[in-house]
C-alpha cells in the first residue's frame, strides 16, 4: 500500500478477468473527518466481508445498490468531501469519484494508465459516446492533481494535463488485450 498524500493511499492486486486476461487492479482508500472510505472496483467480490469484519456499511451508486448483491446503501452525502460523477453514455453506474480535499480523481475504468501515460478507455456498456466524452471533458474543469485509475500506473501530478493527454489521444479500448 503506498501512501501519495496524508490520508490517501493506494494499492494493486493481481486479479484475473474474463477469458484469461490477468491485471493488477488497483483500489483506493481516503480518510477525512474520521471516516474511512476505500474504493475499490472489486467491490461486489468481497464488500460483505470487509464490511461484516470493520463494522462498515456498503456504499455504491443509486443505480449501483440495485444491481448489487450485497446489501448496499447510497452514497448520498455521506462522506464530507467525496464527490461522486456518473459517467454518462454508459449503461449501468459508471462513476467517477472526486476526493476534492486530495484534489485527487479515481476515475474507475474510464481512464486507464499505461506505459504512455494516461489513455480513455471507453466501457463495453457504452450507449453514447458522445455523452461519455462530455462526462470526460468536464473532469478538466476543477483542479486535480492526481488520478488514480483501476487498471495501470497512476497520474500522480498535473493530473488536469494528464486528463487533457489522454483526451487527445486515440481511445485505448480498441488496443487493449480482451
Amino acid at each position: 500500500m503506498d501512501e501519495l498524500a496524508p490520508g490517501l493511499w493506494r494499492w494493486t492486486a493481481a486479479c484475473g478477468g474474463p477469458g484469461g486476461w490477468e491485471r493488477d487492479v488497483a483500489s483506493a482508500a481516503v480518510a477525512s473527518d474520521g471516516v474511512l472510505v476505500v474504493v475499490d472496483p472489486l467491490h461486489e467480490r468481497n464488500a460483505r466481508e470487509v464490511a461484516a469484519r470493520y463494522g462498515a456499511a456498503v456504499r455504491a451508486s443509486d443505480v449501483a445498490c440495485s444491481r448489487l448483491r450485497c446489501e448496499a446503501e447510497p452514497i448520498g452525502d455521506a462522506f464530507p468531501g467525496l464527490v461522486a460523477l456518473p459517467l454518462g453514455g454508459v449503461d449501468g453506474d459508471g462513476l467517477l469519484l472526486r476526493l476534492p480535499g486530495h484534489v485527487t480523481l479515481v476515475a474507475e475504468e474510464a481512464l486507464t494508465g499505461t506505459a504512455e501515460g494516461l489513455r480513455t478507455s471507453a466501457s463495453p456498456k457504452l450507449v453514447s459516446r458522445d455523452a461519455w466524452r462530455a462526462s470526460l471533458d468536464a473532469l478538466l474543469e476543477p483542479p486535480v492533481e492526481r488520478v488514480l485509475p483501476a487498471h495501470g500506473p497512476p497520474a500522480l501530478e498535473r493530473g488536469r494535463e494528464a486528463i487533457a493527454a489522454a483526451l487527445a489521444r486515440p481511445d485505448w479500448s480498441a488496443e487493449r488485450p480482451r
